[in-house]
């Protein structure tokens, strides 16, 4: 069930539209940011894949988010209208378009798919062969407080990209028991990917990446993760300016593959 609470959908169409209200209170906004509490964009994803797939209860899982932009950020008290709608696919999957507003200016907009688990992941499911991690080489800093932070240190880094581990703390308010959405994946990659310009960008006196802007491509080969593992998550820079960095990513677990995908990110608060 998403952690973000929402009234009675409505049919709108062929869709479904509902309200939003995010408490002040709400602990989605717990270490997310310090002094600036931000809804965090995985949220609002999980909400629209929610109505999605009870507009399809066939549909075995959140297979892939196509696109996602995140327009304006939600603030606590904020009061918010969604909208899914339907659109046309074949071979076994659905696809939507999703979107939010606020007093009706844009706040999230975007395209998912639902479908299989592994459709799209390596043949035997794993991305690369197990190793030892290597000594951490830096513990980044962030501006995520403990209920949000997934990043745990940097073990490799260049200047093509990082590779970094992850893990969920035990006061996330994503945790359902032991296990989390997938979608935490795409969260885990947006704050290795803010760690990745930290130094640089500082050097230059540049604030480092950190606001999720955008996703794209995100493909999710799992319905959802083990709470209590350490994973490991790739991001490799595909382009940079002083305002915006736009990375590719993977996260696996022991080798095997999770999700993978594009994320760009704004200079600001964080993911």
């Amino acid at each position: 069930m998403s952690a973000l609470a929402y009234g009675e959908p409505e049919a709108h169409g062929e869709g479904l539209r509902c309200s939003v209200v995010v408490p002040h209170a709400s602990a989605l906004f717990d270490g997310h940011f310090h002094g600036l509490p931000i809804l965090p964009a995985i949220a609002q994803l999980e909400l629209f894949a929610e109505l999605a797939l009870s507009l399809a209860p066939d549909a075995p899982r959140l297979a892939a988010i196509e696109r996602a932009r995140f327009r304006a950020p939600v603030e606590p008290d904020d009061r918010l209208a969604v909208h899914v709608t339907p659109l046309d696919a074949g071979g076994g999957e659905r696809r939507f378009a999703f979107r939010a507003t606020r007093a009706e200016q844009p706040v999230a907009d975007g395209g998912l798919r639902l479908g299989r688990a592994l459709d799209e992941a390596p043949p035997d499911g794993r991305a690369q062969p197990r190793r030892a991690d290597p000594t951490p080489i830096d513990v980044p800093t962030l501006p995520h407080g403990e209920a949000a932070r997934l990043l745990e240190d940097v073990l490799e880094r260049d200047d093509a990209g990082a590779l970094c581990r992850a893990r969920v703390p035990t006061c996330s308010p994503f945790r359902r028991g032991a296990r989390v959405p997938a979608l935490l994946a795409i969260e885990m990659a947006a704050q290795a990917a803010g760690a990745l310009d930290e130094r640089t960008g500082a050097a230059r006196g540049v604030p480092p990446p950190g606001l999720l802007v955008s996703v794209r491509d995100a493909r999710l080969f799992a319905s959802d993760l083990p709470a209590d593992e350490r994973y490991h998550v790739r991001v490799r820079r595909e382009s940079a300016s002083d305002a915006l960095l736009i990375a590719r990513f993977d996260v696996t677990l022991d080798g095997w593959a999770l999700a993978a995908g594009a994320l760009t990110l704004r200079a600001g608060a964080g993911a």
